[in-house]
């Protein structure tokens, strides 16, 4: 596992980046449309629908709360572009009204517009807000890549695909949308990273790779059901320690002192929610690695399933190694799971990339299997 400020919760907070000015159905993909440039002949009401949209299109929060921000001049460039594609009957049947300064709920805009308006909408986000940027600093944060380079690639391939037009188009959660932001991420951080090779993943690489990819084997577990995929080279070992619930392990390069990734099963009592199942595991961890530091923790998905993460660094004893740990904790059809990766804190940045894949493929058992 690697550090919790890492895969995990960097790909939770751009799904929320790129549904926070979400619509409706999902829009088709179609060709980039440049922002129209404002008509030179001026209606009468020109300056109030303007100024109307672009106070609905303004951001009420920060960068810090891992959501788009849209400042003013960027909602101004977005209220013009969507002022210079409509017409002021059509913004009046959305439920804008410069008169009364009343705009339209963001669920009510989206169940009236057309398909055509959202992916206008879309184009227009790409042309006018600095989504590359925002994305390119969430990568960074989140210590997906030390690379300014490698975050900001990852960021234009996700930005310009249809993952992104259809995350801005959904108003509501969807946890299968939500699996494919993070794949669709993930994928883009992998090509990346082969295409900016780094000093800092140069030792991932030839450890890992033949070639520029990381090559990942399916794994389903014959007894519990559930599925994974790993990186081909690392070993697989199933029911390793039925004691202490661990299901299956996966064991990278120099293990028991490198990455690896482990699967916990567990039959909480029924009736057990969430929350409480993450409370038991917590006091579990600080019973058993004394001196351990939490580092971050949040909520999240584990397949289809509501999760919680969390990130702390313990040190390994009799070894005086120390690790950084992230677990991802889930219920599903009344069966607790949790997903524990682990890597040495001189390396763990190395080792980002080819874990948070493995948490993002695992799915639960089909219900009833």
């Amino acid at each position: 596992m690697t550090r919790g400020r890492g895969t995990a919760v960097v790909l939770v907070l751009i799904g929320v980046l790129a549904t926070s000015c979400s619509g409706g159905d999902t829009a088709p993909a179609t060709s980039a449309i440049t922002a129209p440039t404002p008509t030179t002949t001026i209606a009468p009401n020109r300056a109030a629908f303007v100024g109307l949209l672009a106070e609905s299109f303004v951001s009420e929060v920060t960068a810090e709360s891992g959501e788009l921000v849209v400042d003013r001049e960027e909602a101004t460039c977005l209220a013009e572009g969507v002022y210079a594609g409509s017409t002021e009957d059509r913004l009046r049947q959305l439920g804008y009204d410069p008169a009364a300064g009343q705009f339209p709920e963001e669920e009510d805009l989206l169940d009236a517009q057309t398909d055509v308006e959202k992916v206008h909408m879309v184009d227009l986000m790409r042309d006018c807000v600095n989504l590359v940027g925002q994305l390119t600093d969430l990568v960074l944060v989140g210590e997906l890549t030390d690379s300014e380079e490698i975050a900001r690639c990852a960021a234009e391939t996700y930005t310009a695909s249809d993952t992104f037009a259809k995350s801005v188009t959904t108003p509501e959660f969807d946890p299968e949308l939500n699996d494919e932001i993070d794949r669709t991420l993930a994928d883009a951080l992998t090509d990346c990273t082969s295409r900016y090779p780094s000093a800092d993943n140069e030792a991932t690489d030839q450890a890992l790779r033949p070639g520029e990819t990381v090559s990942y084997v399916d794994y389903t577990d014959e007894e519990d059901g559930f599925s994974i995929s790993y990186p081909e080279g690392w070993a697989a070992f199933t029911n390793p320690d039925p004691t202490g619930g661990i299901t299956a392990l996966f064991a990278g390069p120099g293990y028991p002192n490198g990455p690896s990734v482990h699967i916990f099963t567990n039959e909480p009592e029924p009736g057990t929610t969430l929350e409480e199942f993450v409370e038991w595991r917590i006091n579990d961890i600080q019973a058993g690695s004394p001196g351990q530091e939490f580092i971050e923790q949040g909520a999240t998905v584990l397949g289809d399933a509501r999760a919680w993460f969390v990130a702390y660094e313990a040190t390994l004893h009799p070894d005086e190694l120390d690790l950084f740990f992230g677990e991802v904790m889930a219920l599903h059809d009344g069966h607790g799971y949790i997903v524990t990766y682990t890597s040495p804190s001189d390396t763990w940045r190395e080792w980002a990339g080819v874990q948070g894949p493995m948490v993002i493929s695992f799915r639960p058992p089909t219900v009833g299997s």
